[in-house]
């Protein structure tokens, strides 16, 4: 399956490459998290990496508003940056041949830049306990008391993740991966 003007590899080596780049990707993504928790005293146990993503496991979560905004929007922050770099060095590498004729590094790029970007954007989704729907409850628990803001935030996250299910089930939007996400939107927003 080839992405919209990306060549794909077409062998497995090449194909581990590209999927090794995406996990150090979402790793880089968590440490702009654990980076910046720091910063605010808070340590991180570990970084548990899964085949859909990933999680800072924090010590304590952070009751300041404003911590728990910056903490959160570093890591998208980080894919954002990724793809900034990424996208001046493809259009210095643009040649003149058809995309399908590029050599495989540009392919890797240009993968890099869709992902990072792709990444960073659905991690904004307010899908509590997503980096969106964190951002979102911080926002709210400015003006609210942490707990109503938490509450008002999970409510959404149960909706954005009921939205991946049925999405994923009507075949409008991805597929099997968006319903587990969907899933375990909705089973860690419940256990909110």
């Amino acid at each position: 399956m080839e992405s919209p003007g990306i060549p794909m590899p077409q062998d497995l080596p090449t194909a581990l490459v590209f999927v090794i780049c995406a996990m150090v990707c979402l790793l880089l993504h968590e440490l702009g998290h654990a980076l910046t928790a720091r910063r605010y005293g808070i340590k991180t146990r570990e970084i548990k990496m899964f085949f859909l993503g990933g999680v800072a496991m924090m010590e304590k979560s952070p009751r300041v508003p404003r911590q728990e905004l910056i903490i959160t929007i570093a890591g998208p922050l980080v894919n954002f940056v990724i793809a900034g770099i990424l996208f001046p060095l493809l259009l210095f590498l643009a040649s003149d041949q058809p995309v399908a004729e590029q050599p495989m590094a540009y392919g890797l790029l240009g993968f890099l830049l869709a992902i990072n970007l792709v990444f960073g954007l659905f991690n904004l989704l307010p899908g509590f306990p997503m980096d969106g729907g964190r951002i979102l409850r911080s926002l709210l628990a400015l003006k609210l008391p942490y707990l109503q803001a938490t509450h008002i935030a999970v409510r959404i996250g149960q909706l954005v993740g009921a939205a991946f299910i049925i999405l994923a089930v009507m075949g409008i939007w991805g597929g099997i991966s968006t319903a587990l996400i969907g899933v375990l939107v909705l089973i860690i927003a419940q256990g909110e």
